[in-house]
């Protein structure tokens, strides 16, 4: 399987997990903008965390801050978020998604084992 193969269901997973979590932070008229922004910022932070990791060798782990805050600055300076709503956007949204890439991991340690 090609590494874009291989990689693309971890993509989908992250988008559909931050998407439900946002969505049920976010409500009113700026919803719809909000979950659109989800995914922008899923599609540019997460490749290149990926990228990060590949080329660095840093574990995903110790760049997930990094998302944290660029996801933090998207929710609050592109899409207006207040500063709470922003935080807890990303804050909460990276860490399900965090839990899932370790549940993931595991799974996958497991199955080498």
């Amino acid at each position: 399987m090609s590494v874009f193969l291989s990689y693309l269901p971890l993509l989908l997973l992250t988008i559909v997990l931050e998407l439900v979590i946002v969505a049920l932070l976010v409500r009113g008229p700026q919803r719809r903008t909000v979950l659109l922004g989800c995914v922008g910022l899923n599609l540019v932070t997460h490749p290149l965390a990926t990228i990060a990791c590949w080329n660095s060798g840093y574990h995903a782990l110790a760049l997930e801050p990094v998302v944290v805050l660029a996801e933090w600055l998207g929710y609050r300076a592109l899409l207006g978020l207040g500063t709470g709503r922003a935080l807890a956007c990303s804050l909460l949204a990276n860490l399900v998604t965090t839990i899932a890439g370790v549940a993931i991991a595991i799974l996958q340690l497991s199955r080498m084992a």
